[in-house]
């Protein structure tokens, strides 16, 4: 857990920027307590999740002998957090990563594309992307480090169906 998620939750929603709550996830580790880490996370922080962007399963490359171990416990961490919060999870990802790792049965998800190529190339499976990370080197006004930098593929009517319903 990000020892700093109260003080960014605070920062953000005071700057009236939308946000949500992204997960990393663990190969080696259980999908169901993944799942119930990341929303024990959410309620520290806040009461619901109503209005926020959707939340996001960060899988990054994840080893060969850990490939088949690690798909049942995404599928439980995407449906548990799906159940838990009434809205489809969406998955960050390269098409690196994807492409060298991945079945096509993940792909009924939202994605968010980190790719530094313009244009930027889908993984196997997918048809469009909804974020898409094109930089990981960007600047911003206020921030000494470089940031990345992602675009949404839609406007602002769009980006509100995108967020988990209020209940």
């Amino acid at each position: 857990t990000d020892a700093e998620l109260k003080t960014n939750w605070a920062g953000v929603a005071k700057n009236n920027l939308m946000y949500g709550g992204y997960h990393i996830f663990v190969p080696d580790d259980d999908g169901a307590a993944q799942a119930k880490n990341y929303l024990d996370s959410l309620r520290s922080v806040t009461p619901s999740y109503a209005g926020r962007l959707r939340p996001v399963l960060d899988v990054e490359s994840i080893p060969e002998d850990k490939l088949q171990e690690a798909f049942p416990h995404m599928k439980i961490w995407l449906q548990r957090v799906e159940e838990a919060l009434g809205c489809k999870p969406m998955i960050y990802t390269s098409p690196n990563n994807w492409n060298r790792e991945f079945p096509d049965d993940f792909t009924n998800y939202p994605l968010w594309l980190a790719d530094y190529n313009d244009p930027p190339t889908l993984p196997k499976g997918w048809s469009k992307w909804t974020f898409w990370q094109h930089t990981n080197s960007g600047h911003i006004s206020g921030i000494a480090v470089p940031v990345d930098l992602d675009i949404y593929d839609g406007d602002k009517m769009r980006i509100v169906r995108d967020t988990c319903p209020i209940q």
